[in-house]
């Protein structure tokens, strides 16, 4: 069943008339017929079954026939990703969205290249990025796509409210990852550096503001790989908790 994100003015009507880029994507590229169905996700990540009645030259009329109980996480997942240059943090967006991130920050450290200025023009663009991942995907969370944040605020920011982890490639001891997730944690968050890597500034500041490194192994990973690596970790597992933890006798 095919997916799209529903206009943040839906408020849960009957009949929805669909146009412009959503139409062109359903109709043109998935090829959406009369009588089919699809999913819809609204902004409150509620899915809705919708089946098509008709479909015109620009426009296609969709009729909803149930709502569905969201698929939620025990767990929220934030992404503070290091400015990249070129195309690299759009791919980041779009991978960490396909793996269920419920927030992106693009973060301003030490070693950061592309200008701040520019990255704040592309917000709207990623959000775009974001968008359209949630409907290739299937993906039960629209993450948002947050300013770019200065690493000095990070700690204001972040607010001690989780779990907090910034990715190393070296081994600086402390607590395994599995041990680290074992505690129930509602907010989680992963800081990535930028292609420069963490400047010794940059990890002082983040472990003042209660972030544990995570090592990703001997491995010398580019910051883009590292992003979709360390977030695959978390959330296998997460996923596994039940069967990993002990039980009590």
């Amino acid at each position: 069943m095919k997916q799209f994100v529903l206009p943040e003015s839906y408020n849960g009507e009957k009949l929805l008339t669909l146009r412009k880029d959503t139409f062109h994507h359903l109709v043109r590229v998935l090829r959406l017929r009369p009588e089919e169905t699809l999913k819809g996700i609204d902004h409150n990540r509620t899915i809705h079954t919708f089946r098509v009645q008709d479909i015109q030259k620009d426009r296609c009329v969709i009729e909803k026939t149930d709502t569905l109980k969201p698929e939620v996480r025990e767990y929220q997942l934030t992404l503070f990703q290091g400015l990249l240059k070129g195309k690299k943090f759009t791919q980041v967006v779009r991978q960490a969205t396909e793996a269920g991130i419920h927030r992106v920050v693009p973060l301003v450290s030490e070693h950061s290249i592309p200008r701040l200025e520019a990255q704040e023009e592309k917000t709207w663009r990623l959000q775009r990025v974001a968008k359209e991942a949630v409907e290739q995907s299937g993906s039960p969370e629209i993450p948002e796509i947050a300013e770019p944040l200065p690493i000095e605020d990070l700690e204001a920011f972040w607010n001690h409210q989780g779990l907090g982890l910034y990715c190393h490639n070296e081994d600086q001891g402390g607590e395994s990852l599995h041990r680290l997730l074992a505690s129930p944690q509602k907010h989680l968050a992963v800081c990535v550096g930028p292609e420069g890597g963490w400047s010794e500034k940059d990890r002082k500041t983040l472990e003042r503001a209660g972030f544990h490194p995570l090592y990703l192994g001997f491995n010398t990973l580019r910051a883009e790989t590292a992003a979709l690596y360390a977030l695959a970790v978390m959330h296998f597992i997460l996923m596994e908790k039940e069967s990993w933890i002990p039980k009590p006798r």
